[in-house]
């Protein structure tokens, strides 16, 4: 995360700001505090996920995901994963997972080749 061009190195300052994150019906980006709503960009997603666990097996496994921001996700019907290209990007078939309400995360290649390796079924 960066601030007028600086990098911000504090991981908590870096989660407040991403707890305050939401994302309009236009596509929008917005930290939104009960003082002020400021607008920032965001290249791709605001998070990635960067380590992913699982639980019980067979049909009854369970995988969850742990966020840049140290959020985890359980993958459900209310966290789907899904695949998408990205041409603006100049890649192919991505991995996204629901954060919440119109906020998603980018599975990081290592969380990928975790699920796709069997490792993780989903």
């Amino acid at each position: 995360m960066h601030y007028r061009g600086y990098k911000i190195h504090r991981q908590e300052l870096v989660c407040l700001f991403a707890s305050l994150l939401t994302r309009q019906a236009d596509g929008s980006y917005w930290l939104i505090t009960p003082e002020e709503a400021c607008e920032i960009d965001v290249e791709d997603v605001p998070f990635i996920a960067v380590e992913m666990f699982l639980a019980g097996q067979g049909r009854k496994q369970c995988v969850s995901l742990r966020t840049n921001v140290d959020e985890i996700v359980t993958v459900d019907r209310l966290h789907p994963l899904r695949m998408t290209t990205n041409p603006s990007l100049g890649e192919g078939a991505v991995p996204y997972v629901t954060v919440r309400e119109g906020l998603e995360a980018r599975l990081s290649r290592a969380v990928f080749y975790e699920i796709v390796s069997g490792r993780g079924e989903v």
